[in-house]
């Protein structure tokens, strides 16, 4: 798979094949760790020495450990090529998943789910698809995985809580882990990267610090911390919510329909960036990101749904269209540096969110976690403002 082709990557066969198979590695992990995701604040409460610290600590530690991994590993990649790094990541999360079935213990559990963290492979991910396809397709290269992956992560909305009445916590983690295990196997077998080393002088942690100073890059990562710490505070407020009013093992019927409308609201997002209408769509995206978790203060269950469905929809819009810019503004020698910073930065939000969460509520001000999202997206918004489409 030469990283030089230019040909229409939606309509080239070996570049759509490449893409489905991509989407469906990535796809598994999605799985494997959405499924998850709603329940590992419950899953805390049955370990050893618990409490809602810990709990948000192990809930966020992943976002912690993935984003301190994602620039080292987004260097290397470049140096190197993306798959060796798919495998190395790949494999952590599996050990990661495997340590969490077997402990009950919640130190050892937030080890493990830092061990998770660690396997970051998202920027190394979507470099990949950058290097496969031409500029002027990417952010519809991007949606194309998108809808690979997206289903994966209704099929976990709608099995996790099923799952949860017939099996323990520990078997849903070690089934996880048996996901990423098929997913190893595939990337091993089935993938193949022509690649070739950059034609650069330039030492990799040279070019690193010098994408650091660039302003549009640190603008574009602070909205993926922005629409990260969001999306980890709805995982970690929301099931509580429910709970007042069904059993959490319903928990599915309010994210499978959230995830669906999210994958059409993403589909037409990526369409309207690809028309350059980036800020547009980044815009609408913050508004329904802070919006819709604001709606979790109402006293009422069908707003439970409404703010599950525009916090998924603004998430999965932002997280197809950011990455797709960065694979539009750099090229293939930085890109993977370049994402890795943005993963990064978007993993920061994730550890942010739900331990500043458990922070909040343990101290009896939880209140403040709606307060901290509106202030995150109003300065999303003035960031916008800032970014350079055309650099």
């Amino acid at each position: 798979m030469g990283s030089s082709s230019q040909k229409d990557v939606i309509t080239e066969p070996l570049n759509k094949q490449f893409l489905i198979l991509l989407g469906f590695i990535m796809g598994l992990r999605e799985l494997s760790m959405t499924m998850l995701n709603p329940f590992i604040s419950l899953f805390c409460r049955q370990l050893n020495g618990s409490t809602p610290f810990l709990a948000g600590l192990a809930l966020g530690i992943y976002g912690l450990t993935n984003g301190f991994f994602q620039i080292p590993y987004g260097v290397w990649s470049d140096k190197i090529g993306r798959k060796k790094l798919l495998i190395l990541g790949l494999l952590q999360l599996f050990l990661g998943l495997l340590l969490a079935g077997l402990t009950s213990n919640i130190y050892v559990f937030i080890f493990a789910r830092a061990l998770q963290g660690s396997g970051a492979i998202m920027g190394i991910a979507y470099s990949w698809v950058g290097d496969v396809t031409p500029k002027e397709k990417s952010n519809q290269a991007m949606g194309f995985v998108g809808m690979i992956v997206a289903p994966s992560a209704v099929v976990a909305f709608v099995a996790g809580p099923i799952l949860y009445q017939f099996v323990s916590l520990k078997w849903l983690f070690l089934g996880a882990a048996l996901l990423i295990g098929i997913a190893l196997l595939f990337i091993l077998f089935c993938t193949h990267e022509k690649f070739t080393r950059p034609n650069t002088n330039s030492h990799p942690w040279a070019m690193l610090w010098k994408m650091v100073h660039n302003k549009n890059l640190v603008f574009i990562s602070l909205l993926g911390v922005i629409y990260n710490f969001i999306m980890a505070c709805l995982f970690f407020v929301l099931p509580d919510k429910f709970a007042h009013y069904m059993p959490i093992s319903n928990l599915w019927l309010v994210f499978a329909p959230a995830l669906i409308i999210g994958m059409i609201v993403m589909k037409l997002g990526t369409r309207d960036a690809d028309y350059g209408h980036f800020k547009r769509v980044s815009f609408i995206s913050l508004l329904f990101l802070g919006s819709g978790l604001i709606l979790l203060l109402a006293p009422f269950a069908f707003c439970i749904w409404f703010s599950a469905i525009l916090v998924m929809s603004g998430f999965m819009c932002l997280t197809t269209v950011l990455p797709s810019l960065i694979n539009r503004l750099f090229l293939v020698d930085s890109r993977g540096s370049a994402n890795g910073i943005l993963q990064t930065f978007t993993f920061l939000g994730f550890f942010l969110g739900p331990t500043l969460s458990g922070i909040y509520i343990q101290i009896n001000v939880a209140y403040l976690i709606y307060v901290t999202v509106g202030l995150l997206c109003t300065v999303g918004l003035i960031l916008l403002y800032f970014i350079d489409t055309e650099q």
